[in-house]
C-alpha cells in the first residue's frame, strides 16, 4: 500500500462492484475507523519513526482514470518484462492495466489471472465465500492498515489455481504508481486448491 499526503475523510466510491462487495467494503471501513492508529508504544512499531509524518495527512481519494504519462508505458513494460521468464504477467500503472499476458497452457488448465474488480462479478462463486469473511484480529499490529486496504482497495488481481495444477513458471505482478497526494491500495487475492502450486513475484514501485 502506497500513500501520499492529504486528508482522510470518507470511503471511496464502490465503482461497479456487486452489492455483496460494497457491503463488505463498508464493513471494513467501519472497522478501520474504530481502531486507533499505531504508536511507538506498540511493540511492532517501536522502532518505526512515526514522528516524521502525520497519519491524518493521508489521502483516501479514489484512483481512477488514465495513468499519468510521466513515464512512457512502453518503458515500464520493457523494464518489467525483461527481468525473467514467466508464465504470465500483469502490470498496472496507478489503477489501470497497461499490460497482461497468461500462457495459453495455463488458461487451458483453468488458471485465472484476472483483474479483481472484474472478477468480483465474473467469479463471484470463488470470491464471495472467501473475500473479507474472516475478521482481522484487533491485536494484530497491522490491523488498522489491513482494514484500510480492505475498505479502499482501488484495483488488484485474482489468481486462482485449480486442484492438482502446478504453475511451473512464476507469475509476475507489477503495481506502478505515479501518484501525488493519493492513496494506492492494490489488492492481490490468491486461491490455491489442494495440491496446487504457484510462485508469485510481486513488485510495487513508484515512477
Amino acid at each position: 500500500m502506497i500513500m501520499a499526503k492529504t486528508k482522510i475523510t470518507k470511503t471511496s466510491p464502490n465503482q461497479d462492484f456487486p452489492d455483496w462487495a460494497k457491503q463488505r467494503r463498508e464493513q471494513a471501513w467501519q472497522q478501520f475507523k474504530a481502531l486507533p492508529w499505531p504508536t511507538k508504544r506498540d511493540e511492532a512499531w517501536r522502532l518505526t519513526r512515526l514522528n516524521d509524518f502525520s497519519w491524518d495527512d493521508f489521502s483516501l481519494d479514489s484512483v481512477t482514470g488514465e495513468p499519468n504519462q510521466s513515464k512512457k508505458l512502453d518503458q515500464i513494460i520493457d523494464d518489467s518484462t525483461a527481468v525473467m521468464a514467466d508464465g504470465g504477467i500483469r502490470i498496472y500503472q496507478d489503477s489501470v492495466t497497461i499490460h497482461h499476458r497468461l500462457e495459453e497452457s495455463l488458461t487451458k488448465s483453468g488458471v485465472l489471472f484476472e483483474d479483481l474488480g472484474t472478477a468480483l462479478t465474473k467469479h463471484q462463486d470463488l470470491l464471495e465465500p472467501l473475500l473479507d469473511k474472516n475478521p482481522e484480529p484487533k491485536t494484530h499490529p497491522l490491523a488498522k492498515l489491513n482494514w484500510l486496504t480492505r475498505a479502499r482497495w482501488s484495483h488488484g488481481v485474482l489468481i486462482y489455481v485449480p486442484k492438482g495444477v502446478t504453475v511451473t513458471m512464476p507469475l509476475r505482478l507489477v503495481y506502478a504508481s505515479s501518484l501525488k497526494d493519493k492513496l494506492l491500495a492494490p489488492r492481490t487475492v490468491v486461491i490455491l486448491e489442494p495440491h496446487a502450486n504457484l510462485t508469485l513475484v510481486e513488485k510495487i514501485l513508484t515512477i
